[in-house]
């Protein structure tokens, strides 16, 4: 891999994840391609959590610890900006007055019941996925790589206010979503639900993009975040039902 490469790479996991590796966050930004990558790192400790201690303790108790693992390698930006976009959402008023809502230092109920739907959700819908440690994987990656293909959704087709996720809009090409397809690709022979992720991370991703413009008169780097979460939910849901 070119040293280019490898520095975009670098930037990708120093944005969405927690991982101490140093980066750019303009890079970042052009290299959203690389997202499938750094939703294998994810997904991967918090699959292995689950595998060993399914051994031990109940599943249920297996999964929280597997999700807190994977916020402790994602972070909780993501789950900050879902918080952000449902209490503008449940703002009464103008756009101007929800994005005011939004950027409200404190949190309102509705942000704290969505934290809690999605987190609750994550946690009861992995507890129904037992058995070996490529499935557990399966499931867990095939929720992430869905996650990230909804924020790529978004940045694609939603138009943004000024701000953080106006860089990420500058810096997308049509290219990444199919670059961020291809690579995925790679991990056909784990997941077993692929086209689960392609219709859930689109659909939620493009639903969003629609919502923020008419809440808020346009999408922003919290609405990316909050479709990051409720879209990692929403496909464990439907893993569940599929499966």
């Amino acid at each position: 891999m070119k040293s280019s490469e490898i520095e975009k790479l670098k930037s990708v996991f120093s944005f969405f994840t927690t991982i101490p590796v140093k980066g750019d966050i303009e890079a970042a930004a052009g290299s959203l391609y690389l997202l499938p990558l750094v939703s294998f790192v994810i997904a991967l400790p918090a699959a292995a959590a689950k595998y060993i201690l399914d051994i031990r303790v109940s599943s249920g108790l297996a999964s929280v610890v597997s999700i807190s693992v994977l916020y402790a390698v994602t972070g909780i930006n993501h789950l900050d900006g879902l918080s952000d976009m449902f209490d503008g959402l449940a703002k009464q008023g103008s756009a101007e007055e929800k994005v005011k809502a939004m950027k409200d230092v404190n949190t309102g109920v509705a942000g704290t019941a969505a934290i809690v739907f999605v987190v609750l959700t994550e946690a009861l819908a992995l507890s129904e996925v037992n058995g070996s440690f490529l499935r557990i994987l399966s499931f867990l990656l095939t929720a992430e790589l869905s996650a990230k293909l909804s924020m790529l959704t978004i940045i694609a087709f939603g138009n943004f206010r000024e701000g953080l996720g106006m860089m990420f809009k500058r810096r997308f090409r049509s290219s990444h979503l199919i670059y961020f397809i291809i690579i995925s690709l790679i991990f056909v022979f784990i997941i077993r639900f692929y086209w689960l992720m392609l219709i859930a991370g689109f659909l939620i991703g493009y639903l969003l993009s629609r919502i923020s413009e008419r809440s808020f008169g346009g999408a922003s780097g919290d609405v990316a975040g909050a479709a990051n979460e409720l879209t990692r939910a929403i496909t464990m849901l439907l893993l569940c039902l599929a499966c």
